[in-house]
């Protein structure tokens, strides 16, 4: 797993490239809190994920729940195959922050 930051304004957005997987899942909860924690608004781009389980979408579903109790907006942009479906899958499509997935 790939993590790419870009700053912009007050929106940082963290580009995750190949897997999402238990193997990454500390790894990757480690630096999105960290990024909640310093910025206000921050978005995910999820369309270079190849590849997504459980693990990987608690932590999303988490770092959203975080961002949310300390009122910063976390929103995702692009998704890959790989995590619509495995969102579908696990019945999150419909879950903040999955509803306004676009790929």
């Amino acid at each position: 797993m790939a993590l790419t930051i870009r700053r912009r304004k007050a929106k940082l957005t963290v580009a995750i490239e190949g897997k999402a997987t238990i193997v990454e899942a500390e790894q990757l909860r480690d630096e999105l809190a960290k990024c909640i924690e310093t910025w206000d608004r921050v978005q995910l781009d999820l369309g270079l994920v190849t590849d997504i389980d459980t693990a990987g979408m608690q932590v999303l579903l988490s770092a959203a729940v975080t961002a949310a109790s300390e009122g910063k907006p976390l929103a995702i942009g692009k998704t890959s195959e790989a995590v619509v479906d495995t969102c579908r899958l696990m019945g999150l499509e419909n879950a903040p922050p999955f509803t306004a997935m676009s790929r």
